[in-house]
């Protein structure tokens, strides 16, 4: 939950956790209301970012014919989330005036394995698979506290997102 202290694993989860604590110090000094969205893994179709996100970098690398490298095990589960779904968000936290810190993503994490198979069962194609690391990886951010205050539930739509991702990088 939005409670507990992350535990930053590189140095660009330090600068966040950083960032957000000098926000709420000078929110709370300044009497001043704070919203901060903590988004998950987050997805979808920019030209500028390919190489962000593994959902992303996946979908280049079948474009471009390339092997999709594995950093984690299949097994490794990841919580995502759609850029629509993260403006969605941001437009709920501003209609509705939130204050404090929200877990944003979606309900459930997904498999590595899966997000593979859909990826290969979407486009018709197998990948040769890089394993880069098979390390366990299992990342379910809590979203109870965005779904009691607002109403909303994030549900991934795996399949229609990876096809429209593919369609708009082709």
């Amino acid at each position: 939950p939005e409670t507990y202290d992350p535990f930053p694993i590189n140095s660009y989860g330090e600068q966040k956790l950083l960032s957000e604590k000098l926000l709420t110090y000078f929110s709370k000094l300044q009497n001043i209301n704070l919203t901060i969205l903590r988004v998950s893994s987050a997805f979808g179709f920019d030209s500028r970012f390919s190489d962000q996100g593994v959902i992303n970098k996946w979908l280049y690398s079948a474009v471009n014919n390339q092997k999709l490298k594995l950093y984690n095990s299949k097994e490794s589960e990841i919580n995502f989330i759609s850029f629509e779904q993260i403006s969605k968000s941001i437009f709920i936290s501003l209609k509705n005036e939130l204050n404090g810190i929200y877990n944003i993503g979606t309900e459930n994490s997904i498999s590595l394995g899966t997000l593979i198979e859909e990826i290969e069962g979407t486009l018709n194609k197998r990948f040769i698979i890089e394993e880069v690391n098979l390390d366990n990886r299992f990342f379910n951010i809590d979203v109870s506290k965005f779904k009691s205050e607002t109403g909303e539930v994030f549900k991934l739509n795996l399949r229609e997102s990876i096809k429209s991702i593919y369609e708009s990088i082709i």
